[in-house]
């Protein structure tokens, strides 16, 4: 796979050595990059999710949701950021499957438990982005490795 991409906004920066790319411009290449050979697999639907808001995650499908975090996922593999327990024989998108579901369900409770314990509005939803959520949620999981860093501002800390 091509790691040559140049990323044109910084987004969410995983701080994995000094060429690392943010996890939502990887997410997204690796959509983009595999949309053919992952169309072939039933469960996956190519998500525009990469560079969203907790507000257009709200607002998406489940399907669209699991495939984004399948896509984060593969993308925390290829920066070494996964543990290597449960994810180091994972070799296709389907691998993924079921740990995308545990994420969406772990992003959307936390936003469930954010609007109830803070009253998040919709206008701060749209200030927080879908990749700090994911790499919280996939945190939460355990399924990062002990060298990944979270971010600071969540929607529920």
């Amino acid at each position: 796979m091509a790691k040559t991409i140049i990323a044109s906004a910084v987004v969410l920066q995983i701080s994995c050595g000094p060429a690392t790319m943010p996890l939502d411009e990887v997410a997204d290449n690796i959509s983009v990059e595999h949309a053919n050979t992952f169309s072939q697999t039933p469960w996956y639907t190519r998500s525009e999710l990469h560079h969203g808001s907790m507000y257009q995650w709200r607002k998406a499908s489940y399907r669209e949701k699991r495939a984004a975090c399948a896509d984060y996922l593969m993308a925390l593999q290829m920066q070494g950021m996964l543990n290597n327990n449960e994810f180091s024989t994972i070799a296709s998108i389907d691998g993924f499957k079921p740990f995308a579901e545990a994420l969406v369900v772990t992003v959307d409770d936390n936003l469930l438990l954010a609007k109830a314990l803070a009253n998040t509005e919709d206008t701060a939803l749209t200030q927080q982005v879908i990749a700090k959520e994911v790499l919280r949620a996939a945190g939460q999981l355990g399924y990062l490795s002990t060298t990944a860093h979270l971010p600071e501002q969540t929607l529920v800390n």
